[in-house]
Order: C-alpha cells, then sequence, then structure tokens
C-alpha cells in the first residue's frame, strides 16, 4: 500500500472519509438504485390481474403489490420483463407461473335466501380491494397445503416447508398470498382510466385457456356456489390451470 495514502495529516484522511461517509444512508432510507424502491411514476398502470375463479359468477381485476404478479405467458415467451408487461402495457393476462390469492365475500355484495343459505348478488357491481395479511387464516383441510409452499411465520422464521406443512400441520395460505375482498363497486374505490396499452391484449376474462394439457386441474376444485360460513377461498392459479379451495375461517383483530 502506498505511503501516499496516508499523506497530507488528519485533514487529508477526515477528508477522504467524509466522501466515502456521503455515500452511506442511513439504516431506515432506500437507495434510490435499490431493488426495493417501488414508487410509482405518474401515469404509470398499476399492476392487475383478470381473475374469474371457477364457480364464481363474475371475473374481477385484481391489483398487486409491485413485484409480486408474474409476467403473462405471451411476454414470457419474448422474455419481456415485468415493468413492460404489467406496468407499461399494463396487460391484465394470467400470469405464466402459479400465483396465490385469498378472496372474501363482504356482506353487501350477498344476499341471503328464505331457507338461510347465502347466493351472489348479480345485480351490482363489484371490485376487488387489496387487504391486509390478517392475524388469522386457516387455509384448505384434508391436506391440499401439504406441497404448498411455506406459511409467512415459518418464512419469517427460516424454516422448511416440511416443518411448516409436515410437522406443525400448518394450513395457512403461502407466504406471497395476496388477500382481497370483493367489495360493491363505488366511485369512492374507482381505480382512474388505465393508460393505453402499446400492446393490445385478446379475450382477457381471467378464464384458464384449455389447450388439452395436463395442468389444466379444475376437478381438486371446491364448489363455490354453496357459500362457506367464512366466505373465504384460496386460489392457486396461472395461465394453465385454476383451483380454488375453500378457507377455513379468517380473523382481523380490531385495533
Amino acid at each position: 500500500m502506498s505511503p501516499s495514502m496516508f499523506s497530507g495529516g488528519i485533514g487529508g484522511g477526515n477528508a477522504q472519509l467524509n466522501v466515502f461517509s456521503s455515500m452511506v444512508l442511513p439504516y431506515n432510507q432506500t437507495s434510490v438504485f435499490g431493488a426495493n424502491n417501488t414508487a410509482k411514476k405518474d401515469g404509470e398502470n398499476p399492476q392487475q390481474c383478470t381473475v374469474h375463479p371457477t364457480g364464481l359468477p363474475y371475473a374481477f381485476d385484481v391489483t398487486f403489490p409491485d413485484r409480486r404478479l408474474p409476467v403473462c405467458q405471451r411476454c414470457k415467451k419474448n422474455f419481456r420483463s415485468r415493468d413492460l408487461c404489467r406496468t407499461r402495457d399494463g396487460h391484465r393476462a394470467l400470469p405464466w407461473a402459479t400465483t396465490y390469492l385469498v378472496v372474501t365475500l363482504t356482506d353487501e355484495v350477498l344476499s341471503q335466501n328464505e331457507d338461510g343459505t347465502l347466493s351472489y348478488r348479480q345485480d351490482i357491481p363489484i371490485i376487488a380491494e387489496t387487504q391486509n395479511i390478517p392475524d388469522l387464516c386457516k387455509g384448505p383441510a384434508g391436506g391440499f397445503m401439504e406441497s404448498e409452499p411455506i406459511c409467512k411465520v415459518c418464512k419469517d422464521k427460516n424454516y422448511t416447508r416440511d416443518y411448516c406443512r409436515n410437522v406443525s400441520g400448518h394450513t395457512t395460505p403461502p407466504h406471497q398470498a395476496v388477500y382481497i375482498k370483493i367489495v360493491p363497486k363505488t366511485e369512492a374505490n374507482t381505480l382512474p382510466p388505465r393508460k393505453k396499452k402499446r400492446k393490445i391484449e385478446d379475450g382477457v376474462d381471467g378464464k384458464v385457456k384449455n389447450d388439452g394439457g395436463d395442468n389444466n386441474v379444475k376437478d381438486d376444485s371446491d364448489d363455490l356456489t354453496d357459500i362457506h360460513p367464512s366466505k373465504t377461498f384460496l386460489v392457486v392459479f396461472s395461465a394453465t390451470k385454476m383451483i380454488v379451495k375453500v378457507c377455513i375461517c379468517i380473523l382481523y383483530l380490531l385495533c
């Protein structure tokens, strides 16, 4: 190491230190060049996907948090990034990779029949609103969750999937699941018009296109015409599959 690096006295050393310190951010800030910078520019499209769960009488658009919605199947084949697919072009087609969605039906979109059972109201427009992670959510029973990714609690503790799903028997939806609720559509919760797409999409209805493949699994889905008391279900979907399973319960504690 050259002695000239330490020459110039204390003042020279402090000058170099100050230059280096100016490049270091406080612990509670994120660099504008970092991957965690997800601020949206004005006029950008939200990352949305149209989903029509098997058995539900209508489809809905889901707004996903940044970097949570994979690209559509066409953009995956063309090696396009998520920003080009979802943000710039505003594609709403089903993603190429498996995605998890937990849907809760609010009382406003349901009606009670004379025999006490619930049915879907189809006389009002609906919209999907994103929810926070619940304090408790017991997912599908019967061993369906054994092969799914681990829950968020076990993910944060760096546990394995075997410990989460088999040893502990957790049925909580996977850590990457997005939670939404279906509510009546009003002017207050309606999103502004989307930016014009550069690549036109055809036939985006939220349904899986049956191409005769083995991944078009629908036999494992629960019947959504019989509304469960929890009014909540898990949707495991992609461009090639759509599986719907009823959740046992979901709970949000009041603060």
